[in-house]
């Protein structure tokens, strides 16, 4: 009985490890295997987590085998739109909507840079894909080969090859998945907020650019009534019926507690949305950044509560209905209206000038962040001016944003050349080590959406330069004066009504003998009278950065700082 036992026994550990080892090799092969998505199938538009405005796209709208994979200007079009399905539990096929041709790796070979093309499905491994959240509504898209598909260069320009690449920690890896299906048909409506009984208006049924946001007691005016059209690449327009105007964030802005107005189409992302079907209800979802939505501002489901842009918690005051009044998608008030119907940028080289400029300066923005985001450490200590405290990069250290240095005035894609993974192997010597300074950071910003700026320094950042033109109607007769420029040649008014009128991508200019400094504007607040910034500061502080990123600063400072608005002469 005992020696039976002991066969039992070991005949049952025998069983075990066979079903652990059965476990371990049903498993998909990869660090990734526990985190693999399953998607719901479907026809989806792919956007980069660089650019809310760029898209995986087959070039030239290319229905040929061997038509290349990259990433273009949100259009609309059939070359923008892939049908995800599914092969097999977590693998899927991905083929574009406009010749049924899969997404596939050349050569069907596991190779670091290989490009991504179209080609007739036929079952090969670099033909099928799976799908890894890297959380925020986000997915990393990985081979069956293994690797993912990749942005080279973490590029987000007409044109920016697609390849496959290694994981890694980049924006150019992480896609955000659009369904290119509409929840609801073209019509006008009622949007209800789903909590409270009070549906979306228009305060004191303005007609005007820049009128706020509200939701109130239904009163069946044409203020309360709003036009949802689809725009073929996943996202709407919301359009009142009583202006003809478009709900928009203010200020291209994507914080929480971003202001939700009305204002004249311009074929912008942030005024384009997102409507998810969410049980009984629906939520409205910025295209800019898939982890906003429309919110009643503090849960207050009351007359004249303010609506705004927040961070989807899953808060009811999250949640909207929609009641249809008719199939119509007319304004009640159609002065303006009918000229900008058909003003939808189908293409970039259709795009109208308004929305060419809107897409530049939000690029000129998002290459700004992306200099001041960058993630890197020095392969040995770096030293500029002396060795004190916020003048110098320590080996091994990881840093955020290019290095600050007034030798060079290095773009983000030479910073990124000299790295070996994360880490600078650029040049050592303090004169020669690749970084730039508060200029040339915001004309190499420029320089990215207009090649004829001249990346250049706060002397010549002024409205008489060739390539720039004053914000507002402030006088400016010198190139250097700025102090008198601003205390002597131009009232305080003058100088306000001008910061009023900064948009994203302008810049404030400091600069009096040998001191200047340059901010990028992001944002402005004109209720609040604040204007937003990214900026290379010039110093290390204490979180590894020489940059201040999105730091607010008030109408006030910005005239006590002498500091002037400028913009491009030409955005397009």
């Amino acid at each position: 009985m005992k020696k039976n036992g002991k066969i039992a026994s070991l005949l049952s550990l025998i069983m075990l490890l066979s079903t652990v080892l059965t476990i371990f090799t049903a498993l998909p092969v990869g660090a990734d295997a526990a985190t693999y998505t399953k998607i719901a199938e479907g026809a989806y538009v792919f956007y980069s987590r660089e650019s809310a405005y760029f898209t995986m796209d087959a070039k030239g709208g290319g229905t040929a085998e061997g038509t290349n994979i990259q990433t273009y200007h949100t259009s609309g079009s059939s070359s923008q739109i892939f049908d995800v399905t599914n092969v097999s539990g977590t693998l899927y096929k991905i083929t574009a909507r406009g010749s049924g041709k899969a997404v596939t790796v050349a050569g069907n070979q596991k190779k670091k840079g290989a490009n991504i093309q179209l080609n007739t499905y036929k079952g090969q491994k670099g033909q099928q894909w799976r799908f890894v959240s890297s959380g925020e509504g986000y997915f990393r898209v990985k081979n069956r080969l293994g690797y993912y598909l990749d942005i080279k260069g973490a590029g987000y320009s007409n044109g920016a090859n697609i390849q496959l690449w290694s994981k890694n920690t980049s924006k150019g890896q992480q896609w955000n998945l659009v369904p290119a299906s509409r929840p609801l048909d073209n019509g006008t409506y009622y949007i209800n907020a789903a909590g409270g009984g009070k549906v979306l208006g228009v305060e004191s049924s303005s007609v005007n650019n820049g009128a706020n946001i509200w939701i109130h007691s239904k009163n069946n005016s044409s203020s309360q009534k709003f036009i949802l059209e689809y725009l073929n690449n996943g996202y709407y327009r919301i359009i009142n019926s009583g202006s003809g105007k478009v709900l928009e964030a203010a200020s291209n802005g994507t914080g929480n507690g971003t202001n939700i107005q009305q204002n004249k189409w311009a074929a912008a992302m942030h005024q384009e949305w997102r409507i998810m079907k969410k049980g009984s209800s629906y939520q409205i979802v910025s295209a800019v950044d898939p982890t906003k939505v429309l919110d009643v501002e503090g849960g207050a489901f009351t007359d004249k509560a303010n609506v705004e842009l927040y961070v989807n918690n899953g808060a009811k005051e999250e949640y909207w209905t929609f009641t249809k009044v008719s199939s119509s998608i007319v304004p009640a008030a159609d002065s303006t209206y009918s000229a900008e119907k058909n003003d939808k940028a189908e293409t970039a080289s259709a795009m109208s000038a308004a929305a060419k400029e809107t897409a530049n300066r939000a690029s000129a923005v998002d290459y700004m962040r992306a200099m001041a985001t960058l993630r890197w450490k020095p392969a040995y200590t770096m030293t500029y001016w002396n060795a004190t405290d916020g003048r110098k990069w320590v080996k091994d250290i990881t840093y955020t944003g290019v290095p600050y240095t007034q030798y060079n005035k290095t773009s983000l894609e030479s910073f990124k050349s000299t790295l070996a993974g994360s880490t600078y192997k650029g040049p050592a010597a303090r004169n020669k080590y690749l970084g730039n300074d508060c200029s040339s950071g915001v004309t190499l910003a420029w320089k990215h959406v207009n090649s004829a700026v001249t990346v250049t320094y706060t002397g010549n950042m002024f409205p008489t330069s060739a390539n720039l033109r004053a914000v507002g109607s402030y006088r400016a007769s010198s190139k250097t004066n700025t102090s008198s420029i601003v205390k002597s040649g131009n009232s305080k008014a003058v100088m306000f009504a001008a910061y009023a009128k900064l948009q994203p991508g302008d810049a404030v200019v400091y600069h009096i003998g040998s001191l200047g400094h340059t901010r990028l504007v992001t944002s402005v607040n004109t209720q609040k009278k604040t204007v937003t910034c990214i900026e290379q500061s010039g110093l290390v502080t204490a979180r590894r950065t020489s940059w201040q990123v999105d730091k607010v600063y008030t109408f006030e400072q910005l005239y006590q700082g002498n500091y002037i608005p400028v913009t491009l002469s030409r955005w397009y």
